[in-house]
């Protein structure tokens, strides 16, 4: 319990039990209601996967920013020589790779996004299934 601050006020000389008595129980999504899919697990879900995948955007934005400037420094190398030699087209070549890792690495699905996408595929089901779409 990293988070927890008391100040300096509590001491406790052995184990620390937080027992929760939420009303918060896992229900399955098979036993909640069109209505409640449509309203709240769906947006909820598709919510979570719009926050993740601009989070993996703005994550990466500085490998593109890094692609971006090699790809400059290249142009303006070759521009400055008046010529095409070996060494800019590997920037070049370089830049665009690191670019394509990056386009990769935002539409590739992680772990999380997977599991959001399965449930509301899921979620998708059960609608259809009860006719409720």
């Amino acid at each position: 319990m990293r988070d927890f601050n008391n100040g300096g006020d509590i001491t406790v000389g052995g184990d620390f039990n937080i027992i929760d008595h939420s009303q918060n129980e896992f229900i399955p999504l098979t036993h909640c209601t069109s209505q409640h899919l449509k309203e709240r697990e769906l947006p909820f879900r598709l919510e979570n996967l719009k926050r993740e995948f601009w989070a993996k955007v703005s994550r990466l934005k500085y490998i593109f920013l890094l692609a971006a400037a090699l790809f400059a420094g290249s142009a303006i190398w070759a521009q400055l020589n008046g010529q095409k030699d070996l060494a800019s087209i590997f920037m070049q070549l370089g830049s665009l790779i690191v670019a394509a890792m990056g386009v990769k690495g935002v539409f590739e699905p992680n772990e999380f996004e997977r599991r959001e996408r399965a449930a509301v595929h899921e979620i998708r089901m059960i609608l259809r299934s009860r006719r409720d779409e």
